[in-house]
């Protein structure tokens, strides 16, 4: 069971980052393509000014990722085991540049980030970056659709199964056994939709 669970999620997680593919192929140009490879992946150090109890510039290692969802993270360091703190860059508006070195942005009304790199150079880079996937993200949609239709073709849940009534022969075959209810109800009960939905976005 926990083999054919592992493989289930590998599966859907594939059918995401495919998806996305397909949409990036879709909807930019070659030119854009290139583009978007060069900075899916954009990685370095900032410093962030602070404004809570520790006000002041602090070193922060910022990193973009693009799979189905478009982030713009930070971290203490760039170590592997650092915890992210991520945001979503459909969220960032108000992108700017500040003086020689400094950008800033709003990010979902809520906060204003005020980054400073190393040379103005560097913050032209982060800024073309987020400016660009800004208005691929709006340009390519959301892919909600698509990833609820996979899910669909994995849960069934048009098919009216017995709940609880699932059961693994030797042999590692699926099968149902007593009455057919008319109530909707997921075809394998040992994942949920949302936990799939989960592994998805990560």
């Amino acid at each position: 069971k926990i083999m054919m669970r592992s493989v289930s999620m590998a599966s859907f997680a594939s059918t995401s980052s495919s998806t996305m593919n397909q949409a990036i192929d879709f909807h930019l140009t070659p030119v854009e393509r290139e583009q978007f490879e060069e900075y899916r992946n954009h990685e370095g150090y900032l410093e962030k000014y602070g404004t809570a109890l520790f006000a002041g510039w602090q070193k922060r290692y910022w990193k973009i990722r693009c799979k189905r969802e478009f982030y713009l993270s930070y971290q203490k360091d760039e170590k592997a085991n650092a915890k992210p703190n991520p945001l979503k860059i459909d969220l960032i508006k108000d992108l700017a540049k500040e003086s020689e070195k400094k950008l800033t942005f709003n990010y979902n009304d809520e906060r204003v980030f005020e980054l400073r790199a190393k040379t103005s150079q560097e913050r032209d880079k982060w800024v073309e970056a987020l400016q660009f996937l800004i208005q691929v993200r709006d340009k390519i949609g959301d892919f909600t659709d698509e990833r609820n239709i996979s899910l669909g073709c994995y849960f069934k849940g048009g098919t009216p199964v017995e709940r609880n009534t699932l059961t693994e022969s030797d042999d590692g075959k699926l099968s149902t056994s007593g009455k057919k209810r008319k109530d909707k109800s997921y075809k394998h009960k040992n994942i949920g939709q949302e936990e799939l939905r989960g592994v998805l976005d990560d």
